[in-house]
């Protein structure tokens, strides 16, 4: 649409990875503060597969691309 209609898309940033060079040329970035999601891994204090937990915090950090891992803008909020 935005390549047609001069239209607005919301897209991940993940997403935008496969964009091509010309489709990347019409991305807009957000002013700060940008909106962002996250990744939320919650469990019980006594949980007691701590390892497991270890484990698959790393499959998903290898997951995400080196671009967005070294991405500094963070805004953790503890619950």
């Amino acid at each position: 649409m935005v390549e047609l209609n001069d239209g607005i898309t919301i897209l991940p940033e993940l997403a935008a990875t496969d964009l091509s060079r010309r489709q990347l040329e019409l991305v807009r970035h957000f002013k700060r503060p940008a909106p962002m999601r996250e990744v939320s891994l919650v469990v019980h204090r006594d949980f007691v597969k701590q390892r497991l937990v270890q484990a698959l915090k790393q499959e998903i950090i290898r997951a995400v691309p080196e671009k967005i891992r070294l991405n500094k803008n963070l805004n953790v909020i503890p619950i």
